[in-house]
Order: C-alpha cells, then sequence, then structure tokens
C-alpha cells in the first residue's frame, strides 16, 4: 500500500485588511454622493413649491376677477378656502407640499396685498432662496417672495408689497 502525503490546499479568501478597505472605500463614495442627492431633493422640492404656486395664483387671481374680490383668509391646515372649489384640485391644496407643512391663504383686508403661504417648520434658507430665484429676484426681503425660518409667503399683488408704502 502506498501512503500518499495529503497536503492541505491554501484556503483562499480575503484577508480582514482587503475586507477593511473595501469598506473605507464605499463609506468614501457614500459620503461624496449625499451631498449631491441633497441638492437634487431641494432642487425638486423647490420645484414642486414653485408650480404649486404658480399654480394656486392662477387659481386665485381667476377667483378674484370673476368675483371682484378675494376669499377670505384661510389658515385651516387640511382644507382649502371653499369659494376655491371648482378654481383648484382641492388635493392639491391640501396634500401637494412637498414638506412636513400646508398651504394658508391670507387676505388682510386692509388694502395690502394678499399671499399664498406655505407653513413649513422644516423649510432651509437655501431652499427658500432657491424658491425665490426661481419666481422672483433671489432676495427674501423683497419682491413678490418673501420668507423666515417658518413660511414661505407668495404675494399675488406687486403694486400693494408690504413695506411698498
Amino acid at each position: 500500500m502506498h501512503c500518499s502525503k495529503r497536503t492541505a490546499k491554501p484556503l483562499r479568501g480575503f484577508t480582514l485588511v482587503e475586507i477593511m478597505i473595501v469598506v473605507v472605500i464605499i463609506g468614501m463614495l457614500v459620503a461624496l454622493a449625499i451631498p449631491g442627492m441633497k441638492k437634487v431633493r431641494e432642487n425638486s422640492q423647490a420645484s414642486a413649491i414653485s408650480n404649486n404656486f404658480r399654480i394656486f395664483a392662477g387659481a386665485f387671481q381667476s377667483y378674484n376677477l370673476e368675483q371682484g374680490v378675494w376669499p377670505g383668509s384661510h389658515w385651516d391646515q387640511g382644507t382649502m378656502p371653499t369659494e376655491m372649489d371648482g378654481y383648484m384640485n382641492a388635493d392639491d391644496w391640501v396634500n401637494g407640499c412637498p414638506l412636513n407643512g400646508y398651504y394658508a391663504f391670507n387676505d388682510p383686508g386692509d388694502g395690502t396685498s394678499v399671499a399664498i403661504i406655505l407653513a413649513a417648520t422644516d423649510m432651509s434658507a437655501d431652499l427658500q432662496r432657491r424658491v425665490d430665484e426661481a419666481m422672483d429676484d433671489g432676495d427674501l426681503s423683497s419682491g413678490i417672495i418673501r420668507g423666515d425660518n417658518q413660511s414661505l409667503d407668495f404675494y399675488l399683488e406687486e403694486d400693494r408689497l408690504p413695506g411698498s408704502g
């Protein structure tokens, strides 16, 4: 009988160092991609808000032209001003906000400009600026788009803006 000496084949696989290098590279790629994805998301949100403002403004202006008055102020979250039924889609008004917020309509009744307001506590200043640049002058303290840390106001009458005398 012939005894053969069996040699164990070396195990093939990755070493811990090789796996760690791959994990670090993947982490670096993800870290580079996240800011780009955030910018794309904010651009998408700014486009949606700008589009909603334009659609809502057209509906409110149509109502004003046909009725001769603006609808009354409406701050109830989750409902559309009842006068606007037939002028715009209630679902767009109620569920169209791409942020954690809601749309409202304000007619102060004192001769100053009426406004469509997006009230959202998670709206960044950069997102507000992007909407303002898309629709107005890029300055949140002047023009038809005004903003602060909790709301973005779209004034419908340029000749009667707040602070215009």
